[in-house]
């Protein structure tokens, strides 16, 4: 679709893990916010490849969209098949499975599978980064040789921040080092555990359920700064 003709994105869920898939928090639910913005007859499509679609973890996403009674669904497989193609050509839902975001970004490149998300965002479909599918989601990610040496790359970049998850016990760490390499051009996200952040068209970020953080460098200094949750008694935040 040419630019001029693309649907404004909608909100980006970025998720830790899956359990919050499951979880009501005191600003509403994931899957309740995906199912109020969904066509009642949507299509939703799982990309596994960063877990080299491990049926295990699929079954997880089918569980989540029987939920929200979404019966056309589809792992769309590191093959990329004919039918894959087709499939994801249309779908309303994106989720972007965990495991190794190096292994699932090298597939997406190679397969073409990259540019079929960005047409499917830019015609105004939903997406949800699970782990290593929420850093693929921001600017950059990063394999590790087997020298130790850490290799960074350019990711989908629609959330505009380095992001990663599940590192509240080391500090976040690696997520300042990547900061200090950029040398303060960039902005990081942290997702902890069980945590959920909404990227809005607007810039905003939404935590759910658990505080994230947002970090930042000036002047050779790094800070942080706490997003607080969603607050009890607070309405769901509309998606449009």
């Amino acid at each position: 679709m040419p630019k001029d003709e693309a649907e404004p994105r909608l909100p980006i869920f970025l998720l830790a893990d899956s359990k919050p898939l499951f979880r009501s928090a005191s600003g509403g639910s994931v899957l309740g916010s995906l199912r109020r913005a969904l066509p009642r007859r949507a299509k939703a499509a799982y990309l596994g490849a960063s877990n080299g679609d491990d049926p295990a973890f699929y079954s997880i996403f089918e569980a989540a969209m029987d939920a929200i009674e979404i019966t056309e669904r589809r792992m769309i497989t590191s093959a990329y098949t004919d039918a894959d193609q087709v499939f994801l050509s249309d779908a309303q839902l994106l989720l972007l499975a965990g495991g190794d975001v190096a292994r699932g970004w090298d597939v997406f490149t190679q397969t073409g599978m990259r540019a079929a998300v960005v047409e499917r965002l830019d015609a105004g479909a939903l997406c949800v980064g699970v782990s290593a599918g929420a850093v693929q989601l921001g600017l950059q990610g990063w394999r590790e040789t087997s020298d130790g040496v850490e290799h960074v790359f350019d990711t989908f970049e629609v959330v505009p921040r380095i992001i990663d998850v599940h590192d509240e016990a080391g500090s976040w760490r690696r997520l300042g080092a990547r900061l200090r390499a950029h040398h303060g051009h960039a902005r990081g996200l942290g997702i902890p555990f069980g945590g959920v952040v909404v990227y809005h068209p607007n810039g905003r970020l939404e935590a759910q359920g658990r505080p994230a953080v947002e970090l930042s460098l000036q002047r050779g200094q790094l800070g942080m700064t706490e997003i607080a949750p969603t607050r009890a008694g607070e309405e769901p935040r509309d998606l449009v």
